[in-house]
């Protein structure tokens, strides 16, 4: 039982000492979150200009039949809200580190996924780009 603890103390104690190391440290971390916030947001206007089309996996290797099949419009629009959505995600995640709080961080990355979840979802069912 002692020994269990004492290794469970060494592991702690590990993750703390290369918390700085893994993550980046503090203002390096939210640095990085705030590049990749501003990185969604310029493409959320990109998208949302209708001019991103070309950036949306599997529209821009189509043949120009199949792209004529699609509301290019609605598409660049809904990859634009998306964006914007996703910036907000990792924007949350920014105020994680000043105060050493992971939580905020933690919960950006779960948004982050169910954002991702609901975005393939709602893309890919219902014909709902379709002319």
């Amino acid at each position: 039982m002692k020994s269990s603890k004492i290794v469970m103390y060494g592991v702690v104690a590990s993750i703390r000492r290369n918390r700085e190391f893994i993550l980046g440290g503090g203002t390096n971390m939210q640095v990085v979150l705030l590049a990749v916030v501003l990185l969604f947001v310029v493409l959320g206007i990109v998208f949302m200009s209708g001019k991103g089309a070309f950036l949306i996996a599997g529209y821009n290797t189509s043949s120009k039949e199949e792209k004529g099949k699609y509301d290019k419009k609605a598409l660049c629009k809904f990859m634009g809200k998306s964006m914007f959505a996703l910036a907000a995600c990792w924007l949350i995640s920014v105020f994680s580190e000043p105060d050493g709080n992971m939580i905020p961080f933690w919960v950006g990355l779960s948004f982050f996924f169910v954002v991702i979840t609901f975005i393939l979802i709602y893309a890919n069912t219902g014909n709902r780009f379709r002319k």
